[in-house]
Order: structure tokens, then C-alpha cells, then sequence
């Protein structure tokens, strides 16, 4: 939770204080209620080795839904599951220093393209979900919400 409030002061630098408030609440709740975005919330690098990302059970119930969902073949879903220890632990490629570096500077599916090619399988659910979570947020609701702030 800790990341979204930084997540916040971010948005705050960038917006004016009454419209960082209405994007912030717009924002806010998503990944609670929706397994893709929780899923691209724990596979976004920038996120997941944030000194306050925490991994509570609905972050990962989202994520496994998604890769039950949209992994048809039950061989490469426990090939993910495998891979995502080391994503998780920072380990193998995934603690390189250059990886380590980047990880909170580069855009998240470019950062999973140059770093990990030895995980294939993980590598492109991960790029599937953050392009789909930076896709889908188009919603009219939140679109109609936007509008307002500009």
C-alpha cells in the first residue's frame, strides 16, 4: 500500500491538488477489484520491487485468476508458476544489476523484453498484462471522470 501513496504524491506533483484528489479516487481502488489490474500491479517491476510493495492475498488471487484465464495450456500455467519465484525473490536475471537498476526507471514491458528472455512463458503473460492493464483503463466511467479534470 505504501507504493500507491507514493504513487499518489506523484500524481499530486504533476496535477493540481483538486485534480490529483479526483484522479486519486478514480485510481485508487482498481486493482482491489479487478485481477488484471492486480495482476499487472504485482508483475509491474516498478511496483513489485518498491520498498513498500506487499503482496497480500487479493494481489495474488488476481494474478492467478488471470493466468488461469488467459494461460489455456495447464503445462506453461505451472511453467509461470515456477518462474515467478524468481521474479518474486529478485533472483537469477531478475537481481542482475543493470535489471535491479532499470526496474523502477524503465517502462515496465520493455523492462520484462530485455530482461527476461530465459523465462519465455512468464515473460509473455507479463508483457500481455501490463500492455492490457495500460490499455484497458479507457473505461467510460473513468473516461467521463478525465474529461472533467482537464
Amino acid at each position: 500500500m505504501q507504493s500507491w501513496f507514493k504513487q499518489r504524491k506523484v500524481i499530486q506533483f504533476f496535477f493540481h491538488f483538486f485534480s490529483s484528489l479526483l484522479i486519486c479516487q478514480i485510481i485508487g481502488g482498481t486493482w482491489h477489484h479487478c485481477p488484471l489490474h492486480a495482476a499487472g500491479y504485482f508483475l509491474n517491476p516498478q511496483f513489485h520491487y518498491s520498498p513498500g510493495f506487499r503482496d497480500d492475498i487479493r494481489l495474488k488471487h488476481g494474478l492467478q485468476h488471470c493466468i488461469t484465464q488467459m494461460v489455456a495450456n495447464p503445462e506453461e500455467r505451472s511453467r509461470i508458476e515456477i518462474q515467478l519465484e524468481d521474479f518474486d525473490k529478485q533472483a537469477n536475471h531478475f537481481g542482475h544489476p543493470i535489471a535491479v537498476i532499470t526496474a523502477g526507471e524503465e517502462n515496465p514491458p520493455i523492462w520484462w523484453a530485455s530482461f527476461a528472455d530465459e523465462y519465455a512463458d512468464l515473460q509473455n503473460f507479463a508483457i500481455r498484462i501490463l500492455c492490457l492493464t495500460g490499455s484497458s483503463y479507457g473505461g467510460e466511467r473513468n473516461r467521463k471522470a478525465f474529461e472533467m479534470v482537464r
